[in-house]
């Protein structure tokens, strides 16, 4: 059996703890976020410590399998919501404009479980490529 630090595919009690992991490192990062301004704290959110720290376990593993997703959802809706000082819930369509693009209006801050399945399908298909150029 690999070690649960290496995603492995197939594994949805590995994967969870990886995320359950990532999630709790959040939740640090988020204490210490509290101390910075919000014109500071948003950016490094959504840039550097939220979806970023997560996109390589979610492009190598089938993260969709797991429940774990959500809780990471929940934790960073409620970390944005307290940032931009606005209530968001789940089914919220200030929290869906939130998640848009900067581009298109929003925040920028992307769902861990919309990118669950693209981000698998979009690994596992450059890697079709690349072996049939090889």
């Amino acid at each position: 059996m690999q070690p649960c630090w290496v995603p492995h595919l197939g594994d949805v009690e590995c994967i969870s703890n990886t995320i359950r992991e990532k999630t709790a490192s959040l939740r640090i990062k988020w204490d210490r976020l509290s101390f910075l301004h919000a014109q500071d704290a948003l950016p490094l959110l959504c840039h550097s410590f939220a979806i970023p720290k997560l996109l390589y376990t979610l492009r190598t593993a089938p993260c969709f399998l797991s429940h774990e997703l959500r809780s990471y959802d929940d934790l960073l809706r409620s970390i944005t919501s307290r940032i931009a000082n606005v209530p968001f819930s789940e089914s919220d369509p200030v929290w869906t404009q939130a998640s848009f693009p900067v581009k298109q209006g929003g925040l920028g801050i992307w769902s861990a479980v919309q990118l669950a399945c693209g981000g698998l399908n979009l690994y596992c298909g450059c890697s079709c490529v690349c072996l049939m150029i090889f």
